[in-house]
């Protein structure tokens, strides 16, 4: 765990070296339990506390958010869904199915698989997926939500005729 969290650290300070900005989003106060590590890599970031905002608010701030890098399910879901770019730190299958489901698995780092080199894995996928395939992570992404949209309205004909 120390490792893992050390070198995550060390790549958000990577990330932050070539010009970055870095906002640490929480969304419950057990989130907070990393910026210990954060401070010992000395990272300068912004807290984002949005355990009681309200969906507006929440909306327009994810909305100005170029990539979210996270570890749970709701950073892949919300900043996809408002057309944000995302890198998954994962280490359960479920976080990995979401990205299968929308051709994206390449936007997934396994946490368990090589910890000592996790913050180089991070900081290259990072510069892949936002600097260098910038254009067609955008264009992959709106593609993964069109595709879920089509589902998502099939599906609802299918519960609406069941319901007739």
């Amino acid at each position: 765990k120390e490792l893992i969290l050390s070198q995550i650290a060390a790549a958000v300070k990577e990330i932050e070296s070539r010009g970055y900005r870095i906002v640490y989003i929480a969304h419950c106060a057990e989130d907070f339990q990393f910026l210990p590590w954060l401070d010992m890599a000395g990272v300068s970031y912004e807290k984002a506390d949005t355990a009681e905002w309200f969906p507006k608010k929440a909306l327009s701030f994810y909305n100005r958010i170029d990539l979210v890098l996270g570890m749970r399910g709701h950073a892949q879901m919300i900043p996809f869904g408002l057309n944000g770019e995302i890198i998954t730190l994962g280490t359960h299958d479920k976080m990995r199915w979401f990205l299968e489901d929308i051709h994206a698995e390449d936007w997934y780092i396994e946490l368990r698989e090589n910890p000592a080199d996790l913050a180089e894995t991070i900081v290259q996928t990072f510069l892949r997926v936002h600097e260098m395939e910038g254009e067609q992570t955008r264009d992959r992404l709106l593609a993964a939500q069109e595709q879920l949209w089509k589902i998502t309205c099939a599906n609802a004909e299918k519960i609406s005729a069941l319901c007739k």
